[in-house]
């Protein structure tokens, strides 16, 4: 009888005990500890407005029906501005190129270029329209200094926020050059690299 009770008192101790070790088994909570968030890389702004100065060569083929198509290098710098209207870019810019394009005495030295540009701002790259009227310098048998107009398309696509790259292809025209009767064309595509101030 003595041990029934006793057994009985245990009792309540005895089925506490279970719950009370599970309580202090409980796995540790773990904390994870903060990620950085991975550094965005932002490209440099869109905004073409601006003066810029730069360079560029290429090739030039000359042709008329007086000689042959004639090959060579054409180099020079151009500066000029744009204009970011926000989808539309406006923008005007000069240049000054040499050249070895030559044939049987005749050379196509130096010309001086003045172009009206309407490009589309898609961002990182500016496709464009341009044209303009350009001042051609022979020396050799002829000697002589005439006008022309020109027309072509290009592309500028920015390296950083102030220095963007540029293909261009042009084609020239001069009517009766220097009075000599002879209508030359000249196609011409270079590359460049301008900084925008």
């Amino acid at each position: 009888m003595i041990k029934t009770r006793i057994i009985l008192a245990a009792l309540p101790a005895l089925l506490a005990a279970p719950a009370a070790f599970a309580g202090g088994m409980a796995a540790p909570v773990v904390t994870p500890a903060p990620v950085a968030p991975a550094p965005v890389m932002t490209p440099p702004p869109s905004d073409w407005t601006g003066f810029y100065i730069g360079a560029d060569v290429g090739t030039g083929t000359g042709k008329s029906a007086s000689f042959p198509d004639v090959t060579g290098t054409v180099y020079g710098i151009h500066a000029g501005y744009n204009y970011d209207l926000g989808n539309f870019v406006l923008g005007a810019e000069g240049s000054y190129a040499k050249t070895d394009l030559s044939y049987s005495g005749y050379k196509l030295d130096s010309m001086s270029l003045l172009k009206v540009k309407a490009g589309y701002d898609l961002g990182q790259f500016m496709p464009y329209i341009t044209a303009g009227v350009g001042n051609y310098s022979t020396t050799g048998t002829l000697a002589a200094t005439d006008n022309g107009t020109l027309y072509g398309v290009g592309a500028d696509m920015r390296l950083t926020s102030n220095l963007f790259a540029n293909v261009e292809y042009l084609r020239h025209k001069s009517t009766d050059f220097a009075g000599t009767g002879t209508d030359v064309t000249l196609d011409t595509l270079t590359a460049g690299v301008s900084f925008k101030f």
